[in-house]
């Protein structure tokens, strides 16, 4: 008789993607309202009968069980702009903070960022003792970033990572609160005024309630604007201090391109990216939301009043609000690609209503 030992060795978290959701989904919510004039739930609302019975006595047109015997299923709703993930928001302030987006680079010098790379790796595979070792070599490259590493004494713990990938004594809570600091510390070392690759003026990274901005003075924006256009002659009227939003669209564009130049850095900092790395071109998408999953009926029941009122779960409200917010955003888009239609066939001369 075999006994199969069901105690976990092992256990890892991941966050589902815009595909993994698309999978899980049997219905595409797009209707703001959820039930008609009798009560009924209709097909592209929140409470979509593919998704579960919403009340007792209705069948489930996924799995054809009724309310007591059908698990529920999932949905989605597909949404018109990339937004944040707002479990990452606080990641992403960090990264940004860290990193030049005149030259796209983390600001890291190459120096001090090989021996980083070395001691994430060593602290992942449970060499703490050795991890915290290369403190001393990362403080002298941190101040003198222009000598040479020391290839000799590094190489016998490139030798030991080699030999035993992996210690198993050493992965404790211990090694995660190390890892935890050696992360925390680089990104408070690395944030910056002047980038040390371009030598442009970083950006001023503001986060509040939820919101990720850049904060420009006069000076940072034409330094910023020097670098990137190449020339002295700035237009006065783009010299201005400003606040500027940063839209989840274009952070997501630049967060790409930081992952193209600084891919290997990004995974050991961050391992959620090394996990979508797997699978995904683009694994620093993750940090963003392109679709929203939408939970079953029965984990968001509605209660129903002597009159016949149907009350809505509170999540419900709130899966409501995006669904309000997304028409929006997606009437703004219809107008804004009308009206850009509209501006080519007047330069082509064609006919303008």
């Amino acid at each position: 008789m075999t006994i199969i030992n069901l105690d976990p060795t092992n256990l890892e978290f991941s966050v589902f993607t815009a595909e993994d959701i698309r999978k899980i989904s049997v219905a595409k919510i797009t209707l703001a309202r959820s039930f008609d004039e009798l009560g009924h739930p209709l097909r592209g609302g929140l409470y979509d009968p593919a998704m579960g019975p919403s009340n007792r006595g209705e069948i489930c047109f996924t799995c054809a069980r009724d309310e007591l015997h059908c698990e529920g299923h999932f949905g989605h709703i597909e949404i018109d702009l990339s937004v944040y993930n707002p479990f990452f928001v606080r990641t992403l302030y960090n990264l940004l903070r860290i990193s030049c987006m005149s030259c796209t680079r983390l600001l890291i010098h190459d120096n001090v960022k090989a021996l980083l790379e070395l001691q994430l790796r060593l602290s992942d595979a449970g060499y703490i003792v050795e991890a915290e070792e290369l403190d001393v070599y990362k403080a002298k490259m941190q101040a003198f970033p222009t000598e040479p590493i020391p290839t000799e004494e590094l190489n016998q713990y490139e030798e030991q990572l080699r030999n035993e990938p992996y210690n198993k004594l050493g992965d404790t809570k211990l090694s995660t609160a190390i890892r935890s600091a050696i992360v925390n510390n680089t990104l408070k070392e690395c944030v910056l005024k002047k980038c040390i690759h371009c030598h442009a003026a970083v950006q001023k990274v503001r986060m509040s309630d939820g919101k990720l901005s850049i904060n420009w003075t006069k000076g940072d924006k034409k330094a910023f604007l020097v670098q990137k256009l190449n020339t002295t002659d700035v237009p006065e009227d783009q010299l201005t201090s400003s606040i500027e939003v940063m839209i989840a669209r274009d952070c997501k564009m630049y967060l790409r391109r930081l992952f193209d130049m600084e891919g290997p850095t990004l995974q050991l900092l961050f391992p959620m990216i090394r996990k979508m790395s797997r699978d995904q071109p683009f694994p620093t998408d993750i940090f963003f939301m392109d679709v929203v999953p939408v939970s079953p009926p029965k984990m968001r029941p509605v209660r129903r009043t002597e009159r016949g009122t149907v009350v809505e779960h509170s999540q419900s409200a709130i899966l409501n609000h995006i669904l309000l917010a997304n028409s929006t955003v997606r009437a703004i888009l219809m107008w804004n690609e009308a009206q850009a239609k509209r501006s080519q066939e007047g330069d082509r001369g064609g006919p303008v209503g």
